[in-house]
């Protein structure tokens, strides 16, 4: 189910970072003033997850919960209930449904644009330190 696929994609990517980390950590990979733009780049980058995943789920557990008091009124209602007060609630989680869908397909849009600037930015980088290494004398 989905929910096996999700663990074992977050182990992967747990076993990724680790192993990255791990290389960063190497003394000769980079500067210590890259080291410190990097630790304080993966900072600022954790939070903003951090924020994102609260927002949407967050988001995702008060919709649920709205559904959830939708259905348990419905059942109490039954058929002699008051069809139009529901209809009415229907219709409210509705658009809050319409809305956090927006709001997220926004999020990503953002997302996505900022990943390919970051690349475009590294692809870039790595040019530069190419043509650099290239213009060096053989030894």
């Amino acid at each position: 189910a989905w929910d096996e696929e999700w663990r074992a994609l977050r182990q992967e990517a747990q076993a990724a970072e680790s192993e990255a980390l791990q290389e960063l950590a190497r003394p000769k990979m980079m500067t210590q003033s890259q080291q410190a733009d990097l630790a304080a780049e993966r900072r600022t980058t954790e939070a903003d997850a951090e924020r994102w995943q609260e927002g949407l789920w967050g988001g995702l557990v008060r919709l649920r919960k709205r559904v959830a008091s939708l259905a348990q009124n419905a059942r109490q209602s039954g058929s002699g209930g008051f069809p139009g007060q529901l209809q009415a609630v229907a219709r409210s989680i509705e658009r809050d449904m319409e809305v956090f869908k927006a709001q997220q397909r926004q999020e990503y849009e953002s997302l996505a644009a900022s990943e390919k600037e970051a690349q475009e930015e590294f692809l870039m980088a790595l040019g530069r330190r190419s043509e650099a290494w290239a213009a060096e004398p053989s030894a």
